[in-house]
């Protein structure tokens, strides 16, 4: 059964909601501390899904993208999507919190975000299938990345695949963002 766009929307929740949601069913039981937004997804007026965007931890950005600072990007570190839930829900509720994010996020920290990052965790077994449907691009690997099965004590022998796009630009301002990525 296709998805229509009208039958899915998402609404702002407050991070503790979505915290104790992720740390009892997702995969990765560790808190996020950064700066953070978090959203519920719907379809057809059912929670069917919560999403988190964060700050990125660290000082600077991978090389190939590297004409955007720290500050600009975004990551989406947390997406649960319970198992009823129809299945291309994933990208279409990804879809609507990426829309959303850079007006939110200005409103909410007085910071202009023009590109999302996610981290593609290949040890867990992650395919990036809805990553590339939503538009980003791969740009590389981690090193050292943080291994899903020892996660909150820091081990590091994880491999993640970066994926990158572009944000919308925020209401009222004007910017382009060209994401010419190199390799």
């Amino acid at each position: 059964m296709p998805i229509l766009r009208g039958d899915v929307s998402i609404w702002p929740i407050s991070n503790k909601e979505a915290d104790d949601v992720f740390l009892e069913k997702y995969w990765l039981k560790r808190k996020r501390h950064s700066r953070r937004l978090s959203y519920a997804v719907f379809w057809k007026g059912a929670k069917v899904a919560w999403v988190q965007v964060a700050d990125l931890f660290g000082t600077s950005l991978p090389k190939q993208i590297n004409e955007f600072s720290i500050g600009e990007a975004i990551e989406v570190c947390r997406g649960y999507f319970i198992d009823s839930a129809p299945s291309n829900i994933e990208s279409c509720g990804i879809a609507h919190v990426l829309r959303k994010t850079p007006n939110d996020w200005y409103q909410n920290f007085g910071v202009v975000k023009k590109i999302a990052i996610i981290y593609q965790d290949l040890d867990y077994g992650q395919k990036g299938i809805v990553y590339k449907a939503l538009g980003f691009k791969p740009i590389g690997e981690t090193s050292n990345g943080r291994h899903y099965k020892s996660a909150s004590r820091g081990h590091s022998k994880g491999r993640k695949t970066i994926w990158v796009r572009s944000l919308r630009p925020i209401s009222g301002k004007h910017y382009k963002i060209n994401l010419a990525i190199k390799h």
